[in-house]
């Protein structure tokens, strides 16, 4: 299958299938993470722990609410560089069905269509999984805070996963929601966020209420208030 993906672009390869020698290629390149590049070591043996799982959540939740990108399980890194190979061992099926129902299961709402590629042969093989571009920002995880759970949206910054802040939720939601609900808006919301770095987590609530709200009487006017203690979505004062 011939596609141009964000390794191509690294590389400066034409579209193609991805190949163990493109791998090696960044690896001697020294080719460093992007937003929508990450390269990740090793894949767990079955069945999934817990805590990968909820990591892998947020890595495709990360990349989707980013214009998509590639999870590269099989590239060692140093200092965001990829550094060497890594064989993550068999790659079946049952595992990449595994994933999928992550992606579906473990973030609302969920990541469709994922892709697995495949890579390498028995000595040496990796995985890459290819996040698709998504209208339906912002994807949210759950996210341990101290003894609770909450809904977080984390984010692809530069070779890093930040969470959004409590103003770039309400633009997503803005970009989902509002007048056409269109790429442009969102892509242009991309290009001048300023992505914080302290996590920031979301009560349960806060999608159900902006939806809500935004059936009331649009988003024109809508303000998205989020607290460890409460959440509520309201109109600001111009509106009234």
């Amino acid at each position: 299958m011939s596609t141009f993906t964000a390794l191509h672009r690294v590389l400066g390869s034409l579209p193609g299938p991805i190949t163990s020698a493109m791998l090696q290629e960044a690896v001697d390149q020294s080719a460093s993470e992007q937003a929508d590049l990450d390269w990740k070591r090793q894949l767990p043996s079955q069945p999934l722990p817990e805590e990968w799982r909820t990591e892998f959540a947020k890595d495709v939740a990360a990349m989707a609410n980013a214009g998509g990108g590639l999870l590269v399980y099989g590239v060692d890194s140093s200092d965001g560089k990829a550094s060497k190979l890594i064989n993550v061992g068999m790659v079946d099926e049952r595992l990449e069905d595994a994933l999928r129902k992550i992606a579906v299961s473990g973030i609302t709402p969920p990541v469709f269509n994922l892709e697995m590629h495949r890579v390498g042969d028995e000595g040496c093989n990796a995985l890459v999984v290819e996040v698709p571009a998504s209208s339906d920002v912002p994807h949210l995880i759950y996210r341990r805070n101290d003894a609770d759970f909450h809904f977080a949206a984390p984010v692809r910054n530069g070779p890093f996963t930040a969470y959004m802040n409590e103003r770039q939720i309400e633009q997503m939601y803005r970009a989902r929601f509002g007048e056409g609900a269109n790429a442009t808006e969102y892509e242009s919301l991309q290009a001048r966020w300023l992505i914080g770095t302290d996590p920031v987590v979301m009560h349960q609530q806060v999608h159900d209420l902006a939806i809500d709200a935004i059936n009331q009487g649009g988003v024109e006017n809508l303000s998205v208030i989020v607290d460890p203690g409460r959440a509520k979505v309201s109109k600001s004062p111009e509106a009234s």
